[in-house]
């Protein structure tokens, strides 16, 4: 079964790293009239630590298509927290990395095998109510990239390369930083980025991603 979530992907830099959260559990029925409770992959994911495996990471559910690896996905509440790698070297993860970068495609999406689920009704203001099926446990097989959403709220949000201190600095204002201090953090930032140590550069910046996603959701998550 495939299941579609609203997805904020916070970064996704030159090398292909994309980092995201996905809400599984908004209380709301996608098109299909289905949600996942949160909880529901608990248990597959821990199988997946156990054997040392990540479901894949494909392109529009096409299990010919891989176009990269997850590298960790963490259940937090009604949230998946998820991080993975576009490897650009390949045809098709240069396809899904140029078609991500342009907004083509903006929504990711799961292929999971539902083990236990039970009826449930979801009241959507524009709907009405809605008899459907909850999700209560779930084998995670893929996540996917995908270009049309089940949910229709589903939503990309970007970050797509760092390409000098003005993109720092919006971003860093995004997460909460004054106007001053981000502008100040960004000039030393991408000081630091110059440097001819590439390494260093991708580490940096990697860091730099992860604070701004932390700092956004701090903002969100604030009364």
């Amino acid at each position: 079964m495939r299941m579609t979530f609203p997805i904020s992907i916070t970064s996704l830099d030159d090398a292909g790293t994309l980092i995201g959260v996905a809400a599984f559990d908004d209380g709301l029925l996608d098109r299909n009239l289905r949600r996942y409770a949160a909880g529901a992959f608990d248990k597959s994911l821990a199988e997946h630590r156990q054997r040392g495996t990540m479901p894949a990471m494909l392109m529009f559910h096409d299990m010919s298509r891989p176009v990269g690896a997850w590298q960790s996905i963490e259940a937090k509440g009604n949230a998946l927290h998820v991080r993975g790698r576009i490897e650009r070297s390949t045809t098709d993860g240069a396809e899904a990395y140029a078609l991500v970068k342009a907004k083509a495609i903006q929504s990711l999406s799961t292929g999971a095998l539902h083990e236990k689920s039970e009826p449930v009704r979801s009241k959507d203001r524009k709907a009405g109510d809605r008899a459907g099926e909850l999700i209560t446990e779930a084998d995670l097989l893929e996540i996917s990239l995908v270009a049309i959403p089940g949910n229709k709220n589903a939503n990309i949000i970007h970050v797509n390369s760092i390409s000098g201190p003005a993109a720092i600095e919006e971003v860093l204002k995004a997460g909460g930083l004054s106007g001053r201090k981000a502008k100040i953090a960004a000039s030393a930032a991408w000081q630091s980025i110059q440097t001819p140590d590439e390494r260093r550069d991708d580490a940096l910046t990697t860091i730099l991603n992860s604070a701004s996603s932390k700092l956004a959701r701090f903002k969100k998550d604030r009364p």
